[in-house]
């Protein structure tokens, strides 16, 4: 009778262990874009954990990391993060990534001031690209020097800063690695900045963007 048991036991064992390799199995499986917790669901969670793991709390499998790029493929960071919480949310309908293109210029893109909207053209470089990954975006941006409207982002974005010697009214410029600038007037500058593109028609933006602060929408 013991051995009865004890075969009987091992045989239960045995169906444990392969219900219990197939769960993980199945668990540790997704291919639901963002979803770097494997869930099978994309929720606030995903984005945590790979703030935590740019935190270098955690560590992520090679399936987690491609999973979570969901950007452009490249490299891990905030971006991916936002970009995670607006789909989330609805704010976007489908990651960068889903697009298969990681050209500037093959979207049309509007800076909106109040009831104006202006025609943004955005470079092709690697600070516009990944600026347009996190529109849209709407800042409550800072007066300074009467002649510019600033706002720090709570991201860093990619940069590659140059004394640009001028500023032509309509450039929209990253200051540093993280602070968003649009110039409404144009002066001679000694100050280095990364260009992010140009608002094509300037001539109503002084006095739509005003004095003081003022909200403006990146699209």
């Amino acid at each position: 009778m013991r051995k009865i048991i004890n075969k009987s036991l091992a045989v239960l064992c045995i169906f444990v262990i392969a219900l219990t390799i197939g769960a993980t199995s199945c668990a540790a499986t997704s291919t639901l874009l963002g979803d770097v917790n494997l869930d099978g669901t994309l929720s606030s969670r995903d984005a945590t954990v790979i703030q935590e793991y740019l935190a270098l709390k955690i560590t992520l499998t090679d399936e987690q990391k491609a999973i979570a790029k969901v950007a452009d493929g490249k490299k891990l960071s905030v971006i991916d993060v936002t970009l995670i919480q607006k789909k989330i949310v609805n704010l976007i309908g489908k990651f960068p990534v889903e697009d298969g293109v990681d050209n500037v210029n093959t979207k049309k893109n509007t800076i909106k001031v109040g009831n104006t909207e202006f025609n943004l053209s955005l470079e092709n470089n690697d600070t516009a690209k990944a600026f347009r990954k996190i529109l849209p975006l709407t800042l409550n941006m800072s007066e300074l020097n009467g002649n510019e409207k600033y706002y720090y982002l709570d991201e860093s974005l990619p940069s590659n800063q140059q004394n640009v010697g001028n500023i032509t009214a309509g450039d929209v410029m990253l200051y540093g690695d993280d602070c968003i600038v649009i110039f409404y007037k144009s002066f001679s500058t000694s100050y280095k900045y990364t260009k992010i593109g140009h608002i094509t028609n300037p001539d109503e933006l002084q006095n739509a963007l005003g004095s003081g602060r003022v909200k403006v929408t990146f699209e």
